[in-house]
């Protein structure tokens, strides 16, 4: 028998008779030829019986199958009590033998798991089918053996109880295998389905109807999160609140989808188109061109949570706003991020955020669980007996008393069960089966469909839950009535009609994600390539409507590829199309500040390319700077490492150099490599390269060299050109850090200080002009180090706040590292060490954080000269300690390691050390660190009695000082020299 290509999870009988070599050396030829004839014809007889097919006779074993030609819900129950009545099938058989004194007695393994049914064979072999045969040949005479999954099925309606692991060839674990021990008592069922009222949950409805007016009340925001396992009511729950609340509130719904990584904000696009104009909204608050401009074109995480949380607070002035997040286990973790950010923000406006869950959330996000305030955790429960028996009273008004229990006990409590239960008895009244579980209800119905309408939902599946009408004709070949086919399967409960996402189409949505995730299953994987392949090319012509384009046509792309691939066939074209779109969205999402998605994005563009090593390589460099960005410095260097040999393989100089820039990058954060090394990798790239984008990337490294040599002057000038190629390569981002680059080094650098302040209020122009925060943030916190270095403590600290709010408000971890650097040397300068300690200590806090391990070492080495001016001198060496891999690049290291000597009295060799350090800061590349060098040479001789050393030393760094403009320090040095 041959039937349709498909995928089936169908459970599978094993049996043979046990000891058939003994029953042949006591029986003739003939006889024995007789008595296994009767022998597979009773088993052929219970089998189907059962409703399952004889697939095979091999030897004197039977191979039986349930589930095919059509899935039925209880197919693992049919071939338990199927394997049961065997035995009993073969009792007129034995009393036939008894007169030769034998005994057929059989053995048998029962297995339930996924198949590929049609083509030449009706049943492909694989796992589940080997499982079935291991447990029979395991079972003992008269013993029927039953998988985990068979088990789990049956487990209400059988006897059964554990056996020892089984030992299986080609399994790296034993099975798991139940002795059958007895059947319980079956009943039947039939009803009909209808719409499903609300049932129980007043509790669970009251403590969120609570949470929403306390909202309201207090004009503050409100988390509340409805948790339940599949059915269990959590949309029925969520509706019955928003019902409630429809004329007291502006409610926005968006909704996660089951292949969202690496587009982390696309469940709010619903939210964006529901809010209206939002630059029109937004144009009159602070800031809301900003937030505008972030909605619409993306940012950072933290920008783009700013902006929307500055979107809900403009709605919520003039209304409440009830923000619903569906289905959120699904959610990436920066939308998570963003979610607990609005209910977290006191900003007094009433914004209510309700988000519906499966359990799983809390295996990626166990923080979700903890108790905290203004938040409410709602976790369903199964309906209680009652509350089961009125919803089947609502739904079915007719059905008879042991069909109710039927039904109430098979749900257990769960609503959908319950619901889809009476769809599919409405949909065969005449059966006499019952789904053991919703998996095995799903597939029976869609089983039962009339192949028009199971060929829409099975394409239908393959977009994902959201589906297009126009998808689906384009996967049927244009195939006439599809709509008609639609509208009939809404009636039958498995779609519902939903928002297009493209003009001129309709929208469905599967009714339940199980039902999608069933129609999808019950594909053969080489259908399932061949419609990823082409959904992809429908999607690619819907250009301009379609959000998060290159994401999700990639991960179509990638589908089709590892499918053909899990069969045998890569199809390079996919891999490089998809690759291609995977790497191209992980480099946007990168350009909008998000890292974490970006490396996602990049991992499964590197390995869908793992076959195709020269495109492949393209992709290391822009992984490495993803994960650079996400704090894995570790993992980082790893990869690049791994695009630089891949490269050097291939003899592709370009992307070896890309990788090689990189990593020198990633170097200078871990501190790992020399200026030399830095400035080879930066001269072999420029002399290479001829894209201005890889110009730029390589002049920074170039700058970073000399940074690292102490040469501000021709730092300066290798930054300046990064700039120049950053602008013409027209990306902004390069440009960004060019500004931020070049104004570090000029600060730290000779040019004085009135120049300096000038650049800063350029680059604060620039970025605000722009509406790019993070430039602002860094404009700021340039003048924030300007300020108090001539006496303006007032308009420092002003900014430097101004500063940190927005690195806070929009996540720039580093700006907030660098405000509190900057923090720490205003309070030094204004007099105030322990406030100078305070802003250090949160400095190393955050480098720490971001695993920076270099600039944790800058910012130990500083703060052990604050707490070495407070006399704790063995907490200044400790300091020190830690900061040790510094001590032969920093002169700072070494000048207060020699203060700290001197304290010791180790004069001697602290004024070596002293010396030392002050000749490594010879030259005025970085006037203000050779200053300080000064001083602390200063402190030293004085403690060793050069006096007149002392003074030469301070009249130096008195003079640098006023090159540079710093006054105040000018100043502290003259009373040094009066002290």
């Amino acid at each position: 028998m041959a039937y349709p290509e498909a995928r089936k999870v169908v459970t599978v009988l094993f049996t043979d008779v046990a000891g058939s070599t003994a029953l042949g050396e006591r029986l003739d030829p003939e006889l024995l030829r007789n008595v296994m004839g009767r022998y597979f014809e009773a088993v052929q007889a219970v089998v189907e019986r059962h409703g399952g097919t004889v697939e095979k006779f091999i030897g004197d074993a039977v191979m039986a199958v349930f589930g095919v030609p059509a899935v039925r819900e209880d197919d693992p129950l049919r071939a338990v009590r199927a394997a049961a009545e065997i035995g009993a099938a073969l009792s007129e058989l034995n009393d036939d033998l008894a007169e030769h004194g034998v005994e057929i007695l059989t053995r048998t393994g029962l297995n339930t798991g996924e198949v590929v049914v049609g083509g030449a064979q009706s049943l492909a072999t694989g796992d589940a089918v080997n499982v079935a045969a291991r447990l029979e040949q395991a079972a003992s005479p008269g013993e029927v053996l039953l998988g985990a999954t068979t088990y789990a099925a049956v487990a209400d309606l059988v006897h059964a109880e554990p056996v020892a692991p089984i030992d299986a060839k080609g399994k790296s674990a034993p099975l798991v295998a139940y002795r059958l021990v007895g059947l319980r008592p079956d009943v039947p069922a039939f009803t009909r389905p209808i719409a499903t009222p609300f049932v129980g949950r007043r509790e669970e409805l009251g403590r969120l109807r609570a949470a929403f007016d306390e909202t309201v009340a207090t004009g503050t925001a409100q988390l509340a999160t409805i948790v339940g396992t599949p059915g269990i009511g959590k949309s029925r729950l969520a509706r019955e609140l928003l019902g409630s609340l429809a004329d007291e509130a502006r409610v926005l719904i968006g909704r996660c989808t089951a292949y969202g990584e690496g587009v982390p904000y696309l469940p709010l696009a619903d939210v964006v188109r529901d809010a209206g104009d939002i630059a029109a909204l937004l144009a009159p608050v602070g800031h809301g061109n900003v937030a505008a401009r972030l909605i619409e074109g993306g940012g950072s995480p933290e920008e783009t949570a700013w902006a929307f949380r500055l979107l809900f607070e403009t709605l919520a002035h003039q209304r409440p706003v009830v923000l619903v997040v569906d289905d959120i286990h699904w959610a990436d973790p920066a939308l998570l991020d963003l979610l607990e950010y609005v209910a977290a923000s006191g900003s007094g406006a009433p914004i209510f955020v309700l988000c519906t869950a499966r359990p799983d959330l809390f295996d990626t996000r166990p923080t979700w669980a903890t108790p905290r305030p203004n938040a409410t955790l709602v976790v369903l429960e199964p309906l209680g007996h009652d509350d089961s028996d009125e919803l089947v009273d609502a739904l079915a008004h007719e059905l008879a008393p042991e069909l109710r229990e039927r039904v109430v006990a098979t749900a257990e409590g769960n609503p959908l069960f319950v619901e889809q239960l009476l769809a599919h008895f409405a949909d065969d009244p005449e059966t006499d089966t019952v789904p053991p579980s919703i998996q095995a209800l799903l597939a029976a119905r869609i089983d039962r469909l009339e192949p028009d309408e199971r060929a829409v939902v099975q394409r239908g599946s393959v977009e994902g839950r959201l589906f297009h009408r126009g998808a689906v004709a384009d996967l049927l070949d244009d195939q006439p009535g599809v709509g008609g086919t639609l509208l009939a399967l809404a009636r039958k409960e498995f779609v519902r009609p939903d928002r297009s996402l493209f003009p001129g189409d309709d929208g469905f949505r599967f009714n339940h994600v199980l039902i999608r995730d069933v129609a999808y299953a019950s594909m053969p994987k080489e259908l399932r390539s061949r419609l990823h392949a082409r959904l992809a090319d429908w999607l690619d012509a819907r250009n301009g409507h379609l959000a998060a384009r290159d994401e999700t046509i990639g991960y179509h792309l990638e589908q089709a590829y590892l499918l053909g691939a899990e069969l045998g066939r890569r199809d390079r074209d996919l891999a490089l199309r998809g690759g291609a779109l995977l790497a191209h969205a992980s480099l946007a999402a990168l350009g909008r500040g998000e890292p974490v998605p970006a490396a996602a994005l990049a991992r499964r563009a590197s390995a869908l390319l793992a076959a195709e090593p020269a495109e492949r390589v393209r992709v290391y460099p822009l992984l490495g700077h993803a994960l650079r960005e996400t704090g894995a410095l570790a993992e980082a260097d790893a990869v690049l490492a791994g695009g630089i040999e891949l490269a050097r393989e291939l003899g592709d100089e370009p992307n070896e150099l890309r990788a090689a820039v990189e990593r020198g990058h990633l170097a200078h954060m871990l501190g790992t490599a020399s200026a030399d090394e830095m400035r080879a990798i930066a001269e072999r790239a420029l002399a290479v390269f001829d894209d201005a984008g890889d110009l730029s990337d390589a002049w920074q490294l170039m700058a970073t060299s000399l940074l690292r040599d102490r040469n501000r002057t021709d730092q300066l000038q290798a930054l300046l050109r990064a700039r120049e190629y950053a602008i013409a390569s027209g990306d902004t981002l390069r440009q960004i850090s060019a500004w931020n680059e070049v104004g570090g080094c000029m600060l730290f650098g000779p040019t004085p200080l009135a120049e300096v302040r000038q650049l800063f209020e350029d680059e604060l122009a620039w970025g605000r002009d722009r509406g790019i925060p993070s430039v602002e943030a860094d404009g700021l916190l340039g003048t924030a180090y300007v300020a108090p270095r001539v006496g303006d403590f007032v308009l420092g600290r002003q900014n430097l706040e101004r500063s940190r709010v927005i690195c806070r408000e929009f996540g720039i971890v580093y700006g907030l590292a660098e405000a509190a650097m900057a923090g720490g040397e205003l309070e030094v300068l204004a007099g105030d060490l322990p406030a100078a300690e305070r802003e250090l200590r949160e400095a190393i806090n955050v480098a720490a954080n971001m695993e920076a391990a270099h600039y944790v070492a800058v910012y130990q080495v500083r703060l052990a000269r604050v707490l070495h001016e407070q006399g704790r001198h063995d907490e200044a060496a400790t300091a020190l300690e830690q900061a040790k891999p510094l001590q032969t690049a920093m002169p700072w290291w070494k000048s207060g390691r020699a203060r700290v000597l001197a304290a010791r009295g180790e004069l001697d060799a602290a004024v070596a050390l002293a010396r030392e350090a002050a000749a490594q800061e010879s030259g005025e590349q970085d006037p203000t660190s050779v200053a300080l060098t000064l001083v602390d040479l200063s402190e030293v001789l004085l403690a060793a009695g050069d006096g007149a050393g002392a003074m030469e030393a301070l009249s130096e760094a008195i003079d640098l000082n006023e090159r540079k403009g710093n006054l105040v320090a000018a100043e502290q040095c003259r009373e040094r020299m009066r002290r």
